[in-house]
Formats: C-alpha cells, sequence, structure tokens
C-alpha cells in the first residue's frame, strides 16, 4: 500500500553531469530493497527516493556516499522543506575535496 512507503531527499554538491545521475540511479537500484522511485536533479542538486521503511535513510546516504558524492543535508520529516544555501563560491571552495579519493572516485565514473 501507498503508505508503507516513504520518500527521503538527499542533497548532494558535486553532481554535475548525466553521467553522475546514472551513477546515483545506479548505486541505489543495486540497494536491497530497492526503492521503488529514484530521481536525480542537477538542478536542484537532490536525490529524491521513494522506498518502503526497510530501506532507511542511513542506506541511502551512504550508497551516495559510497559513489563519491558529497552530502549537503537531509530534511527532517516535519520540519519542512530545507534546502542548503548553494552558491558557486561553496562549490569552487569544495573543489579541493576532489583530492582525496572520495572526489577521484567521482570524477572517474564521470563522461568528461
Amino acid at each position: 500500500s501507498e503508505s508503507s512507503e516513504t520518500t527521503t531527499t538527499v542533497f548532494v554538491s558535486n553532481m554535475h553531469c548525466g553521467s553522475c545521475v546514472k551513477t546515483i540511479q545506479d548505486a541505489l537500484a543495486s540497494l536491497s530493497p530497492s526503492p521503488s522511485v529514484v530521481d536525480v536533479s542537477i538542478v536542484t542538486q537532490s536525490v529524491t527516493v521513494k522506498h518502503t521503511h526497510a530501506l532507511t535513510p542511513a542506506m541511502i546516504k551512504s550508497a551516495i556516499d559510497d559513489a563519491g558524492y558529497d552530502i549537503l543535508s537531509t530534511p527532517v520529516l516535519g520540519e519542512g522543506p530545507s534546502h542548503p544555501s548553494l552558491s558557486w563560491s561553496g562549490s569552487i571552495a569544495r573543489l579541493s575535496a576532489f583530492a582525496t579519493s572520495k572526489g577521484k572516485r567521482h570524477l572517474d565514473n564521470c563522461v568528461q
């Protein structure tokens, strides 16, 4: 039934191309149980996942993190939408993160 599912939105700072979208979709599709809907938006830098309660927000965030993406925030249910401030200066400041192995893994997945 509809009530057995919930929606989790995760804001991610370093998605920038179609390959990023596909990598995140594939990472989440490999989870068990797999989500029923995965909506990845480069424009809003967000990943919205509709899933059963057996798939926890922590599992979703871990899969995104393991794929090489930086999680900014996850809104808490009941607090309303929470959009982190996204700015070019903030994105530029995070470029140093690409020197890490996680950043390298992320870039290895991107089609340049």
